[in-house]
């Protein structure tokens, strides 16, 4: 009898334990029983970029760049979305190898029994040692990166393309060969200062043509999740006025298209005409980032805008443009147009701006 007693305490308490631990699960639940993504005050804009060369490490003050999302913040965990380019330790982030990444935030407020997930910075990472880094120290190395739109490319020489008379531009719009995606996403940095001479683009005859029609044209044809920084051009000319297929054409130094993409520390130096959106540095941004960039020459676009920077910009910071900038529709000079959304700060014009169209010195029209 006294055995069966203890037997039935012991199982007593090893059901009251059960019970413990589901309560502290089920009040853990509770306590942050929604998720969302949604975060007042907060946008793109507010993303941090983080540049970093392997070994090197930032700190985050993530509540300190979430003070104004009205949120009663209790506690911020953040990971990174690749630990082979970065690791996270608290508020620290850390440069382990070469590559892009993000780093995710979940920020739980115990007020409103919630936890937000967004993203707290992108990462980019850059190691000159690294032995998948291919580098590009000629026109047929700069050529051959079209056979690879993924890769990760140095530049290790001053390359002159006076050879190519009519340059056929890396990554390009979707073809009925490549539907998916034909655009450059890799990474390509020059952190010795050296340039690229003598880009000649006179016809759009010899360049890919987007499936659905387009025509782009420029150091790069578009861009996407792609890292360039610190590309020098020199005596550029860029001429697609004669594309006369579906659509229209676009171009800038860079490049024509770019998404989702980081353009920083470019330097462009030329003469670059299209029939649509047309820029010094790209043609054509839509959620990417054109950061330190300059700008000397002319910009025209026949039909559309023409902007310093850009044709149509989404997030453009610290850019400088001395040139002459002429749009059909719009001329600005830094931005030929953009929505009402999009981000510009501490940039500076000096030129002239031509045509019939809208003008602006900072954007010349806004929609």
């Amino acid at each position: 009898m006294k055995k069966k007693a203890l037997k039935l305490i012991y199982m007593s308490n090893i059901l009251l334990l059960i019970l413990f631990f589901i309560y502290i699960g089920t009040g853990c639940q509770s306590e942050y029983k929604y998720w969302t993504n949604e975060i007042d005050n907060f946008d793109s804009f507010q993303i941090l970029d983080v540049f970093l060369t392997q070994g090197e490490s930032k700190i985050i003050d993530f509540k300190q760049q979430f003070k104004n999302s009205n949120l009663s913040i209790t506690k911020i965990v953040a990971k990174s979305t690749d630990e082979e380019v970065c690791t996270i330790n608290e508020n620290s982030i850390c440069a382990v190898g070469m590559g892009k990444a993000k780093v995710k935030v979940e920020i739980y407020s115990s007020k409103e029994m919630c936890c937000y997930v967004t993203t707290s910075a992108n990462v980019y990472v850059v190691d000159s040692s690294n032995k998948d880094l291919i580098e590009v120290r000629n026109a047929q190395d700069l050529a051959d990166m079209n056979q690879n739109k993924n890769g990760w490319y140095i530049l290790k020489n001053d390359i002159d393309l006076i050879e190519y008379k009519n340059w056929e531009p890396i990554g390009n719009l979707p073809t009925a060969e490549t539907p998916e995606n034909n655009a450059f996403q890799g990474i390509f940095y020059n952190p010795e200062g050296f340039k690229i001479k003598n880009l000649t683009i006179k016809s759009s005859q010899m360049i890919t043509q987007g499936k659905f029609g387009g025509c782009n044209g420029g150091l790069f044809g578009a861009l996407d999740e792609a890292y360039i920084d610190g590309i020098l051009l020199e005596d550029i000319y860029i001429d697609l006025t004669d594309y006369d297929g579906t659509l229209s054409s676009c171009a800038g130094g860079i490049a024509a298209q770019e998404l989702n993409s980081v353009i920083r520390n470019c330097k462009v130096e030329g003469k670059i005409i299209s029939q649509d959106r047309t820029g010094g540095i790209v043609g054509g941004s839509s959620w990417g980032k054109i950061m330190n960039c300059d700008f000397k020459g002319m910009v025209q676009s026949t039909i559309h805008a023409a902007g310093g920077i850009a044709g149509f910009g989404y997030i453009v910071k610290n850019c400088s443009v001395e040139a002459v900038i002429e749009g059909a529709f719009a001329s600005g000079g830094i931005l030929g147009f953009k929505t009402v959304d999009y981000y510009l700060s501490d940039c500076s014009f000096k030129g002239e701006l031509l045509g019939n169209g809208y003008k602006g010195e900072t954007i010349g029209y806004t929609f």
